[in-house]
C-alpha cells in the first residue's frame, strides 16, 4: 500500500505567547501518498462483458488508472461501469471508494468500502482504506478500528501503523502516536514522514531532544522537507536553542517560497518575528 492521508507533516505549529497553534490541512499526502493507496497495478484478464468493446476489466484497470493521475471523475464512471458488470469486483469498490474520498465524498467512499469488506471480510486492503475515510470524516476512533484489523490481517505492512499514529495524535494520544510511527519505522525505516510524525508526537510529549533528533532524519532523507525544518525550529525554541531555532525557519521560509507554500511562508516569518529576528 502507498499513502493517501494526510500526514503529520502537514501539521504545522506557530508559537503564540507560551501557547501553541496548530493547523492542519487535510490533504492527500498522496498526490505522494500515490494518487492510491490501493495500487492493483497489475491489470487483470477476468470477467468479459456483454458488450465486446470492453470487459469488467478492462473498465476496471481504466479506471484504476484515472485515479493514479487524479482524474477522479472519469475514474468513478469507469469503476461503476465495472460494476455493472461484475458487481462481486471488491477491488473496483476499493478503487471507486479512493476516487470518492479525493472529491470530498466520505459517505459514498464509506460505502463502498463496506460492500468490498461484506464480498472479501479478509481485504485489508478495504479496512484500511475506510479507516483512512473515518479520520477524514473525523471518527478516529472508528478509524482505529478498521487499523486494528487491517494490522491483525497484514502485520507487516507499515502504512495502517502509520495511519493509527495519525489518529491517536488526533485523539492527544501521543504515546501511542509514538508507538505505532516506531513499528512503522521497524518495517519501513527510511519514511521521512513517519519520522516527522514521531518527532510531532514527541514534542507533544515534552521531549524536545527525541523531537529533534527524528526530524533530523527526516530531513537527512528529504532535504527539501519545509515541515521538518519549521517543525525542529520549534522543538529548538521551546528548548530555548534560539539561534538554531531562528535558523530553521529561516530555510523553512525559503522552501515554503521555493515550494508555492504562502501559508507555509507566513508561518516561519510569524515565528521568526516571534523569535525578535
Amino acid at each position: 500500500m502507498s499513502r493517501d492521508h494526510y500526514a503529520p507533516s502537514l501539521l504545522r505549529g506557530t508559537l503564540v505567547g507560551v501557547g501553541l497553534v496548530i493547523t492542519v490541512v487535510a490533504t492527500p499526502t498522496g498526490a505522494t501518498h500515490a494518487a492510491t493507496r490501493a495500487g492493483h497495478v497489475v491489470a487483470r484478464d477476468r470477467t468479459e462483458s456483454p458488450h465486446p468493446a470492453l470487459s469488467a476489466d478492462d473498465y476496471y484497470n481504466r479506471g484504476r488508472d484515472e485515479v493514479n493521475k487524479g482524474r477522479y471523475r472519469a475514474a468513478i464512471a469507469d469503476l461503476t461501469q465495472a460494476l455493472r458488470i461484475d458487481p462481486g469486483d471488491e477491488e473496483a469498490y476499493v478503487e471507486r471508494g479512493i476516487a470518492k474520498r479525493h472529491l470530498g465524498d466520505y459517505t459514498g467512499a464509506l460505502s463502498d468500502y463496506d460492500h468490498a469488506i461484506a464480498i472479501d471480510p479478509k481485504d485489508a486492503t478495504a479496512y484500511y482504506d475506510r479507516g483512512i475515510d473515518r479520520s477524514y470524516s473525523g471518527d478516529d476512533r472508528g478509524a482505529i478500528a478498521d487499523y486494528n484489523t487491517a494490522i491483525h490481517l497484514n502485520p507487516t505492512d507499515p502504512d495502517p501503523y502509520y495511519e493509527r499514529g495519525i489518529s491517536h495524535f488526533n485523539l492527544g494520544q501521543y504515546t501511542l502516536a509514538v508507538a505505532d510511527y516506531t513499528t512503522a519505522l521497524r518495517y519501513n525505516p527510511k519514511d521521512p514522514d513517519t519520522y516527522y510524525g514521531r518527532g510531532v508526537a514527541k514534542r507533544h510529549l515534552h521531549d524536545y531532544v527525541g523531537a529533534i533528533a527524528d526530524y533530523n532524519i527526516a530531513i537527512r532523507l528529504r532535504p527539501t522537507f519545509a515541515d521538518a525544518f519549521y517543525a525542529r525550529g520549534l522543538a529548538h525554541s521551546y528548548n530555548a536553542e534560539t539561534t538554531a531555532a531562528a535558523a530553521d525557519y529561516r530555510t523553512a521560509y525559503r522552501l515554503y517560497t521555493q515550494q508555492h507554500d504562502t501559508q507555509g511562508a507566513k508561518d516561519a516569518l510569524g515565528a521568526l518575528h516571534n523569535l525578535g529576528q
